[in-house]
């Protein structure tokens, strides 16, 4: 028995060895580097186990055996799984390739192969990367693939986790704003999305500064950023003006916009990027996002900018976010231009313990105006704070006048009420819309 657990640890020896010599580099001394992957987590974990597993991956990545591949989507769902030098030579077979889908839920040891197999890919049509977050190297590697890439029609960059760091936070931005600037050439460019709730809504906007070629050429557009009034010493235009001018020159083009702001405590902010907006005239479909509570939303940032990036701070020393007194944004102003508007989702919460919501009711009421809209969804995370607004006398004559409206729904969470109150107001105006869409189904418009 003794014999066979030395022979045992001498083999644990030899494949820990070979994990590590396989795996990629580790700059332990880098400041900025970000949060090292899921490894191996002591020395008595069954590294044989993993070596197994390593093998065992190997061959879902044996895409040789597909020369004519076009199409490839790839998720990981867990970190279970470690990777290597494989992803990179299967990425080399794939000479006819035109879409790749990455989505990462988890990094896995040995992610960043995944990047260095980008460089191998032939010019791509649609790329996604969906991921937790990108470490320094990772960034330049993923600049230099983009340089590269001159047929790209889509993009989707999308990270999931917030740096922990008020140095990683500001270095995180500035790798933002030059991977959208590597952008600057791209003519076949119809579809872009930039999205992570730990992303400066300045540092996207100077990023997008960079694209002034990119005038009417963006069919779909999605962007999400927080309004950062703690390390940004701009105003407010300055903080949105690369973003708002971005939008502008996309008048002629853009028919779908997904605008998210997880947090924008001024409500300056929110009509400067609305105003811009309403300038975009052949625009279909809208989905606006403003502070948010669910998904890394409101409650989660504050506490992330007021706190863990602050967290070398003396408590009395640390700054706050700006919040408006009243936060009273002008929507409805500018949204009742869009007059080709046909598909509109509004998603909010409450910023200001002072806000009364009666900008949420104003909106509402442009909505029969909007002649050419068919199709209504407002999800609200405070609906305990705008219950005056949503009583029955308030809402069905507004309802009454949606003519145009053929499908409207009303999604409503609140973290503040809790299991066993009374709630009154949900359920009336459940049945209220209820009742709406099934008269708007009996209606049909005949028009010659």
């Amino acid at each position: 028995m003794t014999t066979w657990i030395l022979k045992k640890n001498n083999f644990y020896g030899i494949i820990q060895g070979e994990i590590q010599q396989r795996d990629e580099p580790e700059n332990n001394n880098d400041p900025y580097n970000f949060q090292d992957d899921y490894r191996l987590y002591a020395l008595n974990q069954d590294f044989a186990a993993n070596c197994q597993m390593r093998e065992e991956i190997k061959s879902f990545y044996r895409f040789e055996l597909f020369p004519n591949l076009k199409i490839l989507e790839i998720t990981l769902e867990d970190h279970l799984y470690p990777l290597g030098l494989f992803v990179v030579d299967g990425f080399k077979s794939l000479k006819n390739l035109e879409e790749l889908s990455l989505d990462t839920m988890c990094r896995s040891v040995g992610t960043g192969y995944f990047f260095k197999g980008f460089l191998e890919l032939p010019l791509l049509r649609k790329f996604s990367l969906e991921i937790m977050f990108i470490k320094n190297e990772e960034w330049e590697i993923l600049k230099e693939f983009l340089t590269n890439q001159e047929k790209l029609e889509f993009l989707l960059l999308r990270l999931s986790y917030p740096t922990l760091s008020q140095a990683r936070y500001i270095q995180q931005n500035a790798y933002l704003e030059s991977i959208i600037k590597t952008l600057h050439n791209k003519k076949s460019l119809t579809s872009l999305h930039i999205k992570s709730p730990g992303w400066s809504l300045e540092a996207l906007s100077k990023g997008l500064s960079h694209l002034r070629n990119f005038e009417n050429q963006l069919k779909s557009f999605s962007f999400e950023a927080s309004d950062d009034t703690i390390f940004s010493k701009e105003n407010v235009w300055i903080r949105v003006e690369g973003l708002c001018n971005f939008i502008k020159n996309q008048k002629e083009s853009l028919v779908q916009l997904n605008a998210s702001l997880p947090i924008a405590l001024e409500d300056r902010i929110v009509n400067e990027i609305a105003e811009a907006i309403s300038k975009l005239s052949h625009l279909k479909r809208l989905e606006f996002s403003v502070n948010r509570k669910r998904n890394n939303g409101t409650d989660f940032l504050k506490k992330y900018f007021q706190e863990d990036l602050q967290s070398e701070i003396s408590r009395v020393h640390r700054q706050k976010l700006k919040v408006s007194e009243v936060w009273n944004p002008n929507l409805a102003k500018y949204f009742k231009r869009l007059k080709n508007l046909e598909e509109f989702e509004l998603r909010f919460d409450l910023a200001s313990s002072l806000e009364t919501g009666d900008w949420f009711l104003d909106v509402l009421k442009i909505f029969p105006t909007l002649e050419k809209l068919r199709k209504v969804n407002l999800r609200t995370e405070s609906l305990e704070r705008i219950k005056n607004l949503m009583k029955p006398q308030v809402i069905v004559p507004i309802l009454n006048e949606m003519k145009n409206i053929r499908e409207i729904h009303l999604w409503t969470f609140d973290d503040d009420r809790h299991d066993g109150d009374d709630d009154e107001t949900s359920p009336n105006i459940g049945k209220i819309l209820y009742n709406k869409n099934e008269s708007q189904a009996l209606r049909c418009d005949l028009v010659f």
